[in-house]
């Protein structure tokens, strides 16, 4: 399932004019029921339990008519306005709460722009295309420099910059447009299927959307009150118009149905708003993967489809196709969208060289509505079904051969145990359901390997996954099941990191759907585990455990001055100080802080050299087999990656033979563990490194910078043990050398500064433009690099991006020569290698051994970079390592599934990598780590090619266009700040219940509390003071006015009581008593010093008042002072010195100074004595249960 924004306007058009006509735009004046019945796809339909709602002012039901969707998603009307007033209704009947906002939508540059163009017609100037061309320039130029506070770098980014102001123009949110698209192998067999199969396969797959919406409604159909939206509260349900969808534009087969999900729900309490889209959101992936699930599910037991899972990439899930489809033939039913690709990225390139810029998102629409015409085969006028499928049918029998053999394909996927051996072997066994307490366990152990903290979407998205090959008997059962298992994990498995309630809130203030307060957010309660937090304690008491193992001051002293002499180079202050710390420290852990560039490698040569100097041992491990051996190297020292040693300790290797808590190499007692990039290891691992070093008696240090890229796995733990204990930080950057410069920017970069992006500016060394263009202009500039001698890099955040330059790069080599294509293989990412191409390995093998080079016998890992030599006709390959030179066979095997093409690389793979020159293409997948990483691996010069303009996806429908966008992005520099701005990092499950903890005592959360039960409380006292002067019902939007001039009476500090007992006896027998009312309160003055800083006092008590809610605004009135309130000086010295003298000149101390909230050198958390790190405020619990982006490809054996 996808999830896309729909806009108010007319977007809504497109779902009936588009959508539920397959894509084929209807003709003027035809009827959407004569199209139906011409080319078979059905019209849209009405779904959602608001629907019951909505039938209360209106009926509605059945087919989904244009004027509805207007009226609703155009309007935010009641979807029957058109037949509501026919009937004599007045228009405020059919709105559905506040009607959409309207955005004046103020561009300066184009409000002066017009001003200028009025001027110069009343002066009579002629405003033809050059002049108008001038004005639109210069005053383009005038606002870019105004707002960004420098010139424009190229006219390109200054005219593209200009057009995306012209249609910057902000748009409501009309609801979401929900996606749900089966597998491809499922299509496929929808799509080549008799009538009655693909009926089967409609109707299973309709019930599964279905399922899926109706698990959103009770998980995510909320809607948001009170001032600053803080209160989530429970709705009547969605109202939903689904259109089934038979094809991509390419034409392609691509089942799918769009649900096209309103914004206006009706809460609980019988006001129409807006729904909380927050919360749609953070539950979209779990919905998706129930609907996939559930369809692999009802299509096995049904139909008796079997499955097999299939692996887009060996680091990503499962994708589970049917089994028997050949899934050659689901890669050709794609390849009129390559097509449509191709010809609008011409498209797009002709539009730039003609105008000079990008063009907008609505241009390129209307591009990509001109590609998908221009690779059409004739004439393609509306189609019906049948013809599809004959198209369809046609296209698979000349791939497979013949009709019959499309048939027989179609008759073995759907009796699978007709199928070859081949194909059944490849089928899984569905498997049986484990006990729950087996099930939750793997999902804890699952969810935790991604993240120290989960939500209940994260443990029902992978309960979901987990359970897909297990056989239930009915949808229930699975349902059943599903939902134990997330109880489970997230009950007994998990515990909640909730911030313990000073308060309970009372019944008016807790939803009915899950019984929590409305201040809390439905799914938003982070978990842990109790082993996530030992784990995480374990660490951290570590770093403070001191041990009998250290070197002399004398020792090291030593050995720097012999490496200082055999070098020509001295440490600096920093090196100095972090080779003592990890030598001298006498702790078990210890780490230090290097931020690229400087020089922790030679600190870690005296700190290595010191230690062998006492004669212990010293292990080099890292997280990568290629940073292990890199530092092995650099310190001369045996080195491993960092899972080898704790894979097998942790019992995760017991398949292989290996017992738990076994090694598989010896550890001798004082040897040191030294772990390079701590940072991107793993929170289990690590802990696991500490209980493997407490037990053999050695010491670990962990060197590292949290500031760079995070652990695939859960992590943070590095960035919390270096705050806790203060760890020595490296400050001076040297691997720039002379440019000062350049190292001040980069520094600034790692903190987020926007300034420190200057220096790249001003050096030339930050391009914008089109993705296509970047991706050219990187590859351009490295093939410079290679003709000038430099050794470069090219790099990107995502493997789509690298997959791109990959291509182009190896396509130049191929043009001149450099690499063959007589004899090609296929490797894992899709693409193809011949002699001369580079490439790379990218799982550890032990059995794959070089010959030759510099270090004969080494074995294949992950991330070696190879240069291939020759090409077997069995698919193998021979290649020679690009740095120690060594050559090795890589089996056809190996190839296919482990090797991809290396020219360039994802940023992940590129931490600790140092080169002359690197290039990095930066859209908005890279964020701030990545960026610094990225700009930090170049000696001379470090580039960014800013992607300021991606081409719209070909799947892209107009009612999915950004109407507004963020300026930013349309200018090289501001992508690069957007990047700067995304800090995504991981934060510890510690951290996470340290902060739970503190808001225990936040004022503002014992405010919020008070004020919503305030605001029930002002509105059920108004309903009273109605009652008083009216014996007929008033509805409640009249009595607004009167409700706002009691809230505002009071704040001002009014009694309001006394004040309409006074409005009784004076004013007599008004016509409309509740306006009379509502003025004598707005102009009731009143001489009070009430300090406007404090809470708004609450209304008088009345008869039928709801106690239990008065009563807890006023402890919370009463909470929110203590908390707040602060006593004089001299009130706290009487008390000091009544309690103790001491304490009381010591905290007098403190009065005169800077605040200390630890003065005893405390840490209930373990923090050293001596530490900067500030307690978090409020109790800590120390005795309650704390005992203790590429995607993920696993830890390096």
């Amino acid at each position: 399932m996808t999830l896309h924004v729909l806009h108010a306007g007319d977007g809504y058009s497109y779902l009936t004019r588009q959508v539920a006509t397959a894509d084929r735009m209807r003709e003027r004046g035809q009827e959407l029921t004569d199209y139906y019945t011409a080319n078979g796809t059905p019209p849209g339909r009405w779904h959602g339990a608001g629907l019951e709602a909505l039938s209360e002012i209106s009926p509605v039901s059945g087919t989904v008519s244009e004027e509805q969707m207007k009226a609703l998603f155009g309007e935010g009307r009641h979807p029957n306005t058109d037949q509501m007033l026919e009937a004599g209704a007045d228009l405020k009947e059919t709105a559905l709460g506040r009607k959409f906002p309207e955005f004046k939508n103020e561009i300066p540059l184009v409000e002066e722009y017009n001003a200028t163009l009025r001027e110069m017609a009343e002066e009579g100037h002629t405003l033809d295309k050059a002049s108008t061309s001038e004005a639109w320039r210069a005053l383009a130029d005038k606002h870019y420099r105004a707002k960004f506070g420098h010139q424009p770098p190229t006219e390109r980014e200054l005219l593209s910059w200009a057009a995306a102001q012209r249609s910057n123009v902000r748009q409501p949110v009309a609801g979401m447009d929900l996606v749900f698209t089966p597998q491809k192998s499922v299509s496929t067999l929808w799509a080549l299927a008799d009538t009655d199969t693909r009926r089967e396969i409609e109707r299973i797959h309709r019930e599964c959307v279905n399922d899926s919406l109706a698990w959103i409604e009770r998980e995510a159909a909320f809607t948001r009150r009170g001032d600053r939206s803080e209160r989530q509260i429970d709705t009547h349900g969605l109202i939903v118009a689904q259109f089934d969808h038979y094809d991509t534009r390419a034409g392609d087969p691509n089942l799918h149905t769009h649900c096209a999900v309103s914004n206006k729900v009706l809460g609980v309490d019988g006001k129409w708003s807006a729904l909380d889209g927050a919360a749609l959101h953070k539950h979209a992936v779990a919905a998706s993967q129930r609907y996939n699930a559930a369809i692999v599910d009802r299509l096995r037991r049904e139909m008796g489809v079997a499955f097999e899972a299939r692996y887009p990439r060996r680091d990503r899930q499962p994708v589970w196709e049917v089994a028997g489809i050949d899934q050659a033939l689901c890669r050709a039913f794609s390849s009129r969208r390559q097509m449509v690709e191709a010809r609008r990225d011409e498209l797009l390139a002709e539009y730039r060289a003609r105008h000079g810029r990008a063009p907008t998102q609505a241009v390129q629409y209307a591009l990509l509505q001109q590609a998908t015409l221009d690779t059409r085969e004739g004439k393609q006028e509306s189609r019906s079904l049948a013809d599809h499928q004959s198209t369809w049918r046609r296209l698979a029998a000349r791939h497979l051969g013949s009709e019959a053999a499309v048939d027989a394909m179609v008759h073995a996927a759907l009796n699978p145990e007709l199928q070859d051996d081949r194909v059944r072997e490849m089928i899984p066994a569905v498997r049986q359901m484990d006990a729950v307490e087996v099930e939750s366990a793997r999902v804890i152990e699952a969810v935790s390997d991604a993240r120290a903290t989960w939500t209940h979407a994260h443990v029902r998205a992978v309960v979901e996954t987990q359970l897909t090959n297990v056989a239930f008997a009915s949808p229930a059962d699975r349902d059943d099941a599903v939902s134990a298992v997330v109880d489970h994990a997230l009950g007994r498995g998990s515990v909640a990191l909730s911030t313990p309630d000073t308060l309970e809130a009372p019944a008016a203030l807790r939803r009915d759907s899950d019984g929590l307060s409305v201040l809390e957010r439905h799914g938003e309660l982070l978990h842990t585990s109790t082993a996530m937090l030992d784990a995480e304690q374990l660490v951290t008491d570590a770093a403070q455990t001191p041990v009998p193992v250290f070197t002399t001051g004398e020792q090291l002293r030593e050995v720097i001055a012999e490496q200082e002499s055999a070098t020509g180079r001295s440490l600096n202050p920093g090196q100095r100080a972090l080779a003592e710390h990890f030598c001298l420290s006498g702790q078990l852990v210890a780490a230090g802080v290097g931020p690229a560039g400087t020089g922790k490698t030679t600190s870690m040569k005296a700190v290595a050299a010191a230690w062998r100097a006492s004669g212990r041992q010293v292990i080099a491990l890292a997280p990568s087999a290629v940073a292990a051996e890199t530092l092995g190297e650099e310190i001369g020292a045996e080195a491993r990656t960092l899972a080898s040693l704790t894979y097998q300790w942790r019992g995760k290797m017991k398949d292989m033979g290996y017992a738990a808590r076994t090694l598989p190499l010896t550890i001798e007692p004082g040897a040191m563990l030294l772990l390079d990039e701590a940072a991107m290891a793993s929170t289990k691992d690590v802990a696991a490194l500490v209980e493997i070093a407490r037990e053999r008696g050695a010491v670990v240090r962990m060197v590292g910078d949290p500031a760079q890229l995070d652990a695939v796995e859960s992590g943070g733990l590095m960035r919390l043990v270096a705050s806790e204990t203060n760890a020595p930080e490296l400050t001076d950057v040297v691997r720039f050398g002379d440019d000062t410069p350049q190292a001040r920017a980069s520094i600034g970069i790692r903190s987020g500064e926007p300034d420190a992006l200057q220096f790249h500016a001003d050096h030339g060394w930050v391009h914008g433009g089109a993705r296509e263009e970047m991706i050219a202009a990187a590859v351009e500039d490295h093939f410079a690099d290679v003709d000038a001698g430099r050794d470069g890099i090219v790099l990107a955040s995502t493997t789509a991006t690298v997959r791109e330059l990959n291509t182009q790069i190896q396509n130049r080599h191929r043009d001149t020569g450099t690499a063959a294509t007589r004899r090609l293989v296929d490797l894992a990412d899709d693409l193809t290698a011949g002699r001369g191409d580079i490439v790379v390995t990218r799982t550890n093998n032990g059995s794959l051994r070089t010959k030759g080079g510099k270090r004969p016998g080494s074995r294949v890992q992950n991330g070696d970079r190879w240069r291939v030599e020759k090409v077997g006709q069995d698919g193998s390959l021979t290649v020679r390592h690009l740095q120690h030179r060594g050559r090795v066979t890589l089996d056809a095997d190996y190839v296919a599934v482990c090797t991809e093409l290396g020219y360039a690389a994802t940023i992940h793979r590129a931490q600790g990598i140092t080169v002359d020159v690197s290039r990095t293409v930066v859209d908005e997948a890279t964020n701030r780590r990545g960026l610094y990483v990225a700009l930090s691996r170049g000696r001379a010069e470090n580039h960014a090619y800013a992607v300021t303009d991606s081409p719209l996806d070909v799947e892209t429908e107009k009612p999915h266009l950004a109407p507004a966008v963020d300026d930013r992005l349309t200018t090289a520099r501001g992508v690069l700040e957007a990047a700067l701005a995304r800090d995504d990092g991981h934060t510890t499950a510690t951290e996470q219940l340290r902060e739970a903890l503190s808001a225990a005592d936040d004022p503002d959360r014992m405010a919020a509390g008070y004020a919503a039960a305030r605001d029930l409380l002002v509105r059920d006292y108004t309903t009273h003071l109605v009652a008083t002067m009216t014996a007929t019902e008033v509805p409640a939007a009249e009595t607004a006015p009167l409700r706002s001039a009691v809230d505002k009476a009071l704040a001002r500090g009014v009694d309001v009581a006394a004040a309409i007992t006074q409005w009784h006896h004076e004013v007599e027998a008004p016509d409309d008593p509740i306006a009379s009312a509502t003025g004598w309160l707005s102009g009731y003055e009143v001489d009070t010093d009430t300090d406007l800083g404090q809470l708004a006092p609450l209304p008088s008590r009345h008869p039928g008042m709801d106690t239990e809610l008065a009563d807890y605004a006023t402890a919370a009135l009463t909470e929110h002072t203590k908390l707040t309130h602060t006593p004089p000086e001299e009130d706290l010295d009487a008390v000091d010195a009544e309690l103790d003298p001491f304490a009381a000149s010591h905290r007098a101390a403190q009065r005169q100074g800077p605040f200390d909230a630890n003065p005893f050198d405390v840490d209930p958390f373990g923090s050293q004595p001596g530490s900067s790190e500030p307690e978090p405020d409020g109790p800590t619990h120390h005795e309650a249960p704390v005992p203790g982006r590429e995607p993920s490809q696993g830890p390096e054996l």
